[in-house]
């Protein structure tokens, strides 16, 4: 796929958060933070009981060192009606993405089965939005399947949730993007002499409604669950409102997520030989250029929403959190954060600032072992 005229788009113009900003942070740090936290203890605890001691593990590790997910994917319900319901959805699908997740990198079923495997694991991640699918069957070929009713109790309490918030038809919504992580997430684990060929094929037709991109800007946007969470906390509003909601997030704010997430492990992912999309740029000045685009045409959609504020601050957000990150302050990544920090404006720079201080999210990444010598 070629390069699209996103290259050469002019950034908005910065400024403090305004009233609107205002209150919206005031809900987050009093209400919706705390409320996630209590989520995450809830599961810390579910996760302590899970009688098979390799899905125990796994299912805490990534509780304890992901839960920054969870915490961000909660903000969206500063903005939600129920906002109770919108962060106990919220809370409980990053913990299955991220419990997969794990699952995935770490306690794999060998051999030709392996994407099966890894298909039917992440099944769970498409249920936890359908009212009508069993919830059943997601360990069948895999090494480990005693959990207790964890992941299938994760899943049951999405669908509790989404049935509080009213987003139970928004099934229609929810399912594509879901589908498309829960595809993205099973080609991505598979053995490295296949994943990247597996995956281009797979991005190559799905992308078409943005023939733009490059088959690994939308392979990143599949990866984010943002599309899904700011439709969840959208319940309610009118179908054009949601149209416009969409046709920011996919693929243009999702893809942006994912990108600066796989920036800063740009130095592991190599020492470690795992995928990383932003390797597959031809050099980091093109990844950068590349990164100002897509957030530039996120926020130029974003002014089209009804109440922009909101989704102003995620992007902003997303570029202060995951740039206010050491490892985003390596010499080889100093350049390009400064330059996406510059092109994001104040708000971006701030969030930044204050995520270096005292980070409200938590950690931003799972250490990782050193490399072996």
């Amino acid at each position: 796929m070629g390069q699209h005229t996103l290259d050469g788009m002019r950034p908005l113009a910065g400024g403090g958060p305004d009233a609107g900003e205002i209150r919206l942070l005031t809900r987050l740090f009093g209400r919706v933070l705390p409320q996630a936290r209590r989520e995450l203890e809830r599961w810390t605890r579910a996760a302590r009981a899970i009688p098979d001691p390799h899905l125990r593990a796994q299912a805490l590790a990534s509780l304890r060192f992901k839960r920054f997910h969870a915490l961000g994917a909660s903000v969206f319900g500063a903005q939600a009606r129920e906002m109770g319901a919108f962060v106990r959805f919220a809370v409980a699908y990053q913990t299955i993405s991220d419990y997969l997740d794990n699952l995935s990198d770490r306690d794999r079923v060998p051999g030709t089965r392996l994407e099966e495997d890894l298909t039917l694991l992440h099944q769970a991640m498409i249920d936890a939005v359908s009212p009508s699918n069993p919830a059943s069957g997601y360990y069948r070929l895999h090494t480990a399947t005693d959990d207790g009713g964890y992941l299938p109790d994760l899943v049951a309490t999405c669908r509790e949730a989404l049935g509080a918030l009213g987003a139970s038809g928004l099934a229609p919504r929810l399912l594509p993007p879901a589908a498309r992580y829960a595809r993205m997430q099973a080609l991505k684990h598979l053995e490295p002499h296949r994943r990247a060929a597996a995956l281009a094929s797979w991005a190559g037709g799905e992308a078409s409604p943005w023939p733009g991109l490059f088959w690994w800007e939308f392979a990143a946007s599949a990866g984010s669950t943002l599309g899904i969470f700011a439709l969840a906390a959208s319940a309610g509003a009118p179908p054009e409102q949601l149209d416009r909601l969409e046709a920011a997030y996919v693929p243009w704010v999702t893809a942006y997520h994912i990108l600066l997430d796989y920036l800063i492990d740009l130095d592991e992912d190599r020492a470690g030989g795992d995928l990383n999309f932003v390797a597959c740029y031809p050099s980091l000045d093109v990844a950068a250029r590349r990164l100002r685009a897509l957030a530039g045409q996120a926020r130029r959609r974003i002014e089209a929403l009804e109440a922009p504020a909101f989704h102003r601050l995620v992007v902003h957000g997303l570029t202060g959190l995951y740039l206010a990150d050491a490892k985003a302050r390596a010499p080889m990544l100093r350049p390009v954060a400064a330059t996406l920090l510059d092109e994001a404006g104040s708000d971006a720079r701030a969030l930044a600032w204050l995520c270096r201080w005292r980070n409200p999210f938590g950690q931003v990444a799972e250490p990782q072992p050193p490399p072996a010598r």
